[in-house]
């Protein structure tokens, strides 16, 4: 695909950097947003925070998870910035938490040895995966997950069977739909994800692009300035579609299709396929998904066409909460003339 790009119109590290920065706030402001999602019927996210509690012994430990949750998502945010010119690897530290850099030195500390002294330090890989955890409540649940399997099994069994009955429940009562989907190939589940997607994002500026969209990345489409712009766009990953409308043990073990939803911020001439089309700077994805801890786990994954609809919905209503502060970080550094500090 040819393209005609603008000169002098790439994104600097430094810029990426202050563009993701501006949505830090809300990760301080987390229980809000988790309150605001639960109220508005999506709560199967909650299911995955407890599971991973449950594997804290202490309050403190627990309150150490916490922390170390959020300040592994803002390095997961940050991370995206790496594809941008300036990057380089004795930069990396500025997009490292000095919260986990110390939790990082303290497990160094307790094991004897650095990371990458750990495979010789400890032949063993069960004490290996185990002992490469900071976070207490992550190192005891590999602590379980290689020392005791039976148990642990059991408990991840549990957790994916309530997390997958919450889907269906928050299913049945966001979705009037009474109608069950048994097959359906790519194209349509494509389309009738489009047609979903379109009323719903409408309220948030984005409009369905056709020009911009590729066979299996619709795309839609928010201007900001006269050239920057962001684009909502999702995949549906699965080499097979087959659902089934009744309850077998068999449902939790089948391989479920699943949504990839995207944010990207670039310029307004790119069609397609970015990850083909665009050079390095015309492009920095914004992982939105990962403010929230178990939201990317609970919704993409989908068994019929009610619970795509939730997944879609669930993905629009927290893109609700960061896309203020995103575009206020995007306009004050790509267009600081019209949006001043």
């Amino acid at each position: 695909m040819k393209i005609a790009r603008a000169k002098g119109h790439l994104l600097s590290f430094e810029q990426g950097l202050e563009i993701v920065k501006s949505t830090f706030y809300l990760l301080e402001n987390i229980q809000h947003i988790k309150q605001d999602l639960a109220n508005k019927g999506y709560s199967a996210f909650e299911i995955c925070d407890q599971y991973h509690c449950s594997y804290c012994s202490t309050t403190e430990d627990c309150t150490i998870h916490q922390r170390c949750v959020v300040e592994e998502t803002k390095e997961t945010l940050l991370s995206a910035t790496r594809m941008l010119p300036g990057f380089s690897l004795d930069r990396d530290n500025e997009i490292r938490s000095d919260y986990l850099q110390t939790m990082r030195s303290r497990r160094d500390a307790s094991n004897g040895c650095t990371y990458n002294e750990l495979k010789e330090t400890f032949p063993d890989p069960r004490a290996r995966y185990v002992r490469m955890q900071f976070d207490p409540c992550i190192r005891e649940m590999m602590r379980e997950k290689y020392y005791n399997p039976s148990r642990f099994e059991m408990r991840l069994d549990s957790f994916e069977r309530s997390v997958s009955h919450r889907i269906e429940d928050e299913a049945d009562a966001a979705i009037s739909e009474t109608d069950v989907i048994l097959q359906c190939d790519r194209k349509q589940l494509r389309n009738l994800a489009i047609e979903h997607v379109g009323e719903i994002s409408s309220s948030l500026g984005f409009t369905y692009n056709k020009s911009m969209s590729s066979k299996y990345w619709p795309v839609f489409w928010k201007p900001l300035t006269d050239f920057w712009g962001l684009r909502w766009h999702f995949r549906i990953e699965s080499d097979w579609v087959h659902w089934i409308s009744t309850s077998s043990d068999d449902e939790f073990s089948r391989p479920n299709p699943y949504l990839v939803p995207c944010l990207t911020l670039c310029p307004n001439y790119l069609r397609g396929n970015i990850d083909k089309n665009a050079v390095t700077g015309e492009w920095l994805n914004i992982l939105y998904r990962s403010c929230l801890s178990g939201f990317q786990y609970s919704y993409l994954r989908f068994a019929n066409e009610r619970e795509l609809k939730l997944c879609l919905q669930a993905n629009l209503e927290l893109l609700k909460h960061i896309i203020t502060p995103l575009e206020h970080g995007i306009l004050r550094i790509l267009a600081p003339a019209a949006h001043p500090k």
